[in-house]
């Protein structure tokens, strides 16, 4: 599958990134900074106009962009930051996708992950309890 994966030069991006790229995925990461992806991805700036066409290219799309949860304190301001990180890189994936003649066959967004705790293969929804 063709994938387009943001936040794919971070923690978990960078691992979902091999292990797709293991089992045959095509990837394309959309980042805020360069980084690794690896080498198994190609990697393109959310200021460069190519990230549009690779949306619009993707039959699948994972959304796991945000500041790093650990970059320091959670002073009000920094809370704000991780926020807006989040929320802007959504609704810019988003609009991509409203111009682009074709659904995906997928679309994954995740944040803080760790919210919910192991639960194994139990499905989460936002109405599920955080975990301990």
């Amino acid at each position: 599958m063709n994938l387009v994966i943001t936040g794919g030069t971070g923690f978990i991006g960078a691992s979902l990134c091999r292990t797709l790229a293991q089992h045959g995925h095509v990837l394309t990461v959309i980042s805020r900074r360069a980084g690794s992806s690896a080498g198994v991805a190609r990697v393109v700036s959310w200021d460069a106009a190519e990230w549009r066409q690779a949306v619009a290219d993707a039959e699948g799309r994972v959304n796991l962009a945000g500041e790093p949860l650990a970059a320091g304190r959670w002073t009000p301001r920094q809370k704000e930051r991780l926020r807006e990180s989040r929320l802007s890189t959504t609704r810019r994936l988003i609009d991509a996708m409203a111009e682009t003649p074709r659904m995906p066959r997928a679309l994954i967004n995740a944040s803080a992950v760790g919210y919910y705790g192991s639960r194994d293969d139990e499905p989460l929804h936002e109405e599920a309890q955080p975990g301990a």
